[in-house]
Parts: structure tokens; C-alpha cells; sequence
């Protein structure tokens, strides 16, 4: 339901652009797959408020909230939930 909409746009209507620009930056230098890693680490990245909220507002949350003010520029994101993981 939630993830259908990442996909469909390559997480454009749920990012900032320059969040966009960068994971489209990633997809053309390494492959369609890495969109899965990025919808995983989203979901990691906020796994203890969805765990904590009731399921109407974890769907809120899935459908709009995921990005939040959890990262500062779209350097900090892309790093956070890519290449950190990537090195792991």
C-alpha cells in the first residue's frame, strides 16, 4: 500500500528533490535494485516509532512521514541510510 507509491516514483513524491536527485544519482551509477535497499533502511531508520504508534498513525507515517526531521540535507540522508549500510 505505503511502498507502492515509492516505487512507482523512485521515492520522488515523498523526498525533497535534492534527496531525489541524489538516490537517482545512485540508480543510475549502480542499478533499479538499490531502491529496495533505500525503502529497507527508511523502514529501519524509523522501525521504533512504528513500532510505538497505532496503526492509523503508522500508515500516516509510511505514507508521509518517513523522511521527517531526521536528517538535516540530502548528503546526511543519503549517507545515513546508504553508504552507512553499504559498508556494513
Amino acid at each position: 500500500m505505503f511502498a507502492s507509491s515509492w516505487f512507482i516514483t523512485n521515492f520522488a513524491s515523498e523526498l525533497p528533490i535534492d534527496v531525489v536527485i541524489r538516490i537517482y544519482d545512485i540508480i543510475l551509477s549502480e542499478s533499479t535494485s538499490i531502491l529496495f535497499n533505500f525503502a529497507l533502511a527508511l523502514l529501519k531508520r524509523n522501525q521504533s516509532e512504528i513500532l510505538r504508534l497505532p496503526f492509523e498513525e503508522t500508515v500516516e507515517l509510511l505514507m508521509h512521514g518517513l523522511y521527517g526531521k531526521k536528517f538535516n540535507n540530502a548528503g546526511n540522508f543519503i549517507y545515513l541510510l546508504y553508504l552507512k549500510e553499504k559498508i556494513k
